[in-house]
């Protein structure tokens, strides 16, 4: 009975402090997207001239030469991803952008992934924000083009 019960005030616990961590991660992101927003058409062009003629191209920051480059990068995310496909298609069963977006990544450990989306299609789109009623997926439009997205670690 005694261990039960620790096991209860532990999950009580415990459960509440992720929630509370991924609003925080989310906060930070969002606070990044509003002081770099001016950079984030830009850096998505310059992902888009680094690709050539590949449908797909994911850059590690760490990996750029160029050390203002990389510092500019590094404030968007650790990852920035181009996707350019000849059709729409919906992730998690809900609209969102999937083609023709540069998506810069940030992952914590048991938080999640981070993603600032840049949709550069070119026909104008709009997708309705979403959170899951479980708090682990959020996906919200910032206007402009400009979308932020959380979602799980796939392997978690």
């Amino acid at each position: 009975m005694k261990f039960d019960l620790l096991y209860f005030i532990f999950f009580i616990v415990i459960l509440p402090s992720c929630t509370l961590s991924k609003n925080s991660f989310d906060r930070q992101n969002l606070k990044k997207i509003e002081k770099n927003r001016s950079s984030i058409p830009g850096l998505a062009d310059l992902s888009i001239s680094l690709m050539g003629d590949k449908n797909w191209l994911e850059v590690h920051t760490d990996t750029l030469t160029s050390i203002p480059l990389r510092t500019k990068f590094k404030k968007l995310g650790d990852f920035s991803s181009v996707y350019v496909n000849n059709k729409d298609t919906f992730s998690y069963g809900h609209n969102e952008p999937i083609d023709s977006t540069v998506t810069f990544k940030r992952w914590k450990f048991f938080l999640g992934i981070g993603e600032i989306i840049y949709d550069f299609s070119k026909r104008d789109r709009s997708f309705p924000d979403y959170i899951s009623t479980t708090g682990d997926y959020k996906f919200l439009s910032l206007g402009g083009r400009i979308y932020y997205r959380r979602r799980p670690i796939p392997w978690m």
